[in-house]
């Protein structure tokens, strides 16, 4: 605007001195003539309104060049503003983070870096960009950096572990292009959160390894089998021959009862491994519990006491015997960790009948009415950490 009015003012003094040469001779061209001064006044005053009135139609050009010049600027003022609020809320509402990196310093981040990085916007965002890669990605950080740093060209993808403001770890995909930012060469780095699907991958590799397990462990479960049935034979053939009254005819009740449990674990096993469900059968659930505490009493602590209230005529129900047998001796070694603490503990097994709907029971589960066996497992310790 400045240049514009200097310029204006310039063709005005310019044009001054050519409208003052046509203006001139007019009242000269009187006086010699011998015209009147009154006249000659009249006439160098018209002269000089006329110079006024051409010098007031220039400013007045000028005035409105101008005025369209500034119309034009706040134009493309409005339209470069519109434009930079579009941009800016692209890249914030973007999914992907936004990162610009000049010398391993952070230039700028976007509102989804910060949601990665489990920040908020208030938060101080250092501007050092090792502080937030897991120490053991530095060198692979490291080496896709030189890489773009080194070609305006190049472009990268990797998959990297970041650090969140609690220090937890997440999976990130960075895809980095080289550009050029205040006249450096910086990188413009695009990161997705892969968390989600980077432990959907794990768990998949783990259900891959119990499948292999599974497999293995099934041979050997089969061939442990053979195993336990010449112990199982001999065992019985062994009782037949003993009295009852033997000291041995006991030692070899528990090879037999020992095998047999055995016998039930392996199946328990090939159960597994072949992806099929045991036998459901009806069974008392108070001989399930009696021959699990007697196992029991040989791996507990001497300062846990076993209290047993077993009703035997709780009835019957249908289940695997393995896996219920399993169940109770995890409940029972939960509890045993339970009160690892405890100068005394006591590890309480209740076994008793409930009929369905009951006042005794608070908050029944949802199951229709009638009669059920309640298996309770307690225990006086303060927790497992």
């Amino acid at each position: 605007m400045v240049m514009f009015s200097n310029l204006l003012k310039g063709l005005f003094l310019s044009a001054f001195p050519i409208i003052s040469l046509f203006a001139t001779p007019l009242p000269l061209s009187f006086a010699g003539q011998g015209q009147d001064p009154a006249t000659f006044v009249d006439t160098y005053g018209l002269s000089g309104i006329l110079i006024l009135l051409v010098s007031l139609g220039i400013a007045a050009m000028g005035w409105r060049k101008e005025k369209k010049i500034n119309h034009l600027l706040t134009g493309q003022q409005e339209v470069l503003q519109k434009s930079c609020e579009k941009y800016k809320m692209i890249v914030e509402r973007s999914g992907d983070g936004i990162l610009i990196v000049q010398d391993l310093t952070i230039k700028y981040a976007n509102s989804c870096v910060y949601e990665i990085l489990g920040l908020e916007k208030k938060d101080t965002l250092s501007d050092h960009l090792m502080d937030y890669i897991f120490p053991d990605d530095l060198g692979l950080v490291l080496a896709h950096y030189e890489k773009i740093m080194l070609s305006l060209d190049e472009k990268t993808r990797f998959t990297m572990r970041v650090l969140t403001g609690d220090k937890t770890i997440r999976w990130v995909q960075v895809r980095s292009v080289s550009v050029l930012f205040q006249g450096a060469p910086a990188a413009l780095s695009f990161m997705e959160d892969v968390t989600g699907l980077k432990n959907m991958e794990m768990d998949l590799q783990q259900a891959q390894r119990m499948e292999a397990i599974g497999a293995l462990s099934g041979g050997i479960a089969h061939d442990f089998n053979n195993i336990l049935t010449t112990i199982l034979g001999n065992a019985e053939l062994a009782l037949l021959d003993v009295n009852e009254t033997d000291p041995t005819h006991e030692a070899f009740q528990q090879i037999y009862a020992s095998g047999l449990r055995a016998r039930e674990l392996v199946q328990q096993i090939l159960t597994l491994s072949r992806s099929h469900s045991g036998e459901v059968i009806p069974l008392s659930l108070d001989s399930v519990v009696k021959e699990g505490l007697k196992l029991l009493r040989s791996s507990l602590p001497q300062n846990i006491r076993i209290v047993e209230t077993i009703d035997r005529d709780s009835g019957r129900v249908k289940v695997d015997a393995t896996l219920i047998y399993q169940v109770f001796m995890n409940l029972c070694t939960n509890a045993k960790h339970a009160m690892e603490k405890n100068d005394t503990g006591v590890l309480e097994v209740i076994l008793t009948r409930v009929d369905l709907p009951c006042e005794k029971i608070e908050n029944p589960p949802d199951l229709p009415a009638g009669g059920y066996v309640k298996l309770s497992v307690i225990d006086n310790g303060e927790g497992i950490d």
